[in-house]
């Protein structure tokens, strides 16, 4: 299905590979503000990046389990480059109101985030089981969980995704994105 999506005219893949940390925006264009806040975090700390633009007249939307390395290679590299990710997505579930969901495998780190989100005003959920399936990132096919230490998918509802309330969004993801990228090249530092 990715394949299929990634030949479709005017699908863009952007990947920046730049450290051990990263942020993925697979729905960019229909999960309205996800990219630009993804691509942000990224380049205010010199993180790698992979993200998929879709144009304006095409809404298709693939599940993230089926976003396989093994049908874009820039994803592949993406993934081999980076540790820790941080997939940012758009969710719109009125019974949730405001709420940062944040999953994946990597529960310490999305702890870490929700204190950081919690730190600016914001609410956050971490408790798997509270959440929507569709939502939690858990699957280990996500490729939020592809990487050594895996990562945490956030979702935004759609009042996050922009302006200063996505500004707020970015400062908390980069405080913890730098801080975990830090501890990531001091680890592989001392391993050599």
């Amino acid at each position: 299905m990715l394949d299929e999506l990634l030949a479709h005219p005017g699908v863009e893949e952007r990947v920046v590979v730049a450290g051990p940390v990263g942020f993925m925006a697979l729905h960019g264009g229909i999960e309205v503000g996800s990219l630009e806040v993804a691509e942000e975090a990224a380049t205010r700390i010199g993180a790698s990046f992979y993200g998929v633009l879709l144009p304006p007249d095409l809404w298709w939307h693939v599940p993230s389990t089926e976003f396989s390395p093994r049908h874009s290679r820039r994803l592949a590299a993406f993934l081999g480059a980076v540790s820790l990710v941080f997939s940012i997505h758009g969710y719109g579930r009125p019974e949730w109101g405001d709420t940062v969901l944040l999953g994946g495998g990597n529960r310490r780190v999305a702890a870490e985030l929700a204190d950081a989100l919690a730190r600016r005003g914001m609410t956050a959920e971490t408790d798997l089981e509270r959440m929507p399936t569709g939502l939690r990132g858990v699957h280990p096919a996500n490729p939020v969980n592809l990487t050594e230490h895996g990562g945490v998918q956030v979702e935004l509802p759609p009042s996050l995704r922009r302006g200063s309330a996505a500004a707020a969004v970015v400062d908390a993801l980069v405080a913890v994105a730098a801080a975990e990228a830090r501890s990531l090249c001091a680890r592989r530092g001392s391993a050599r």
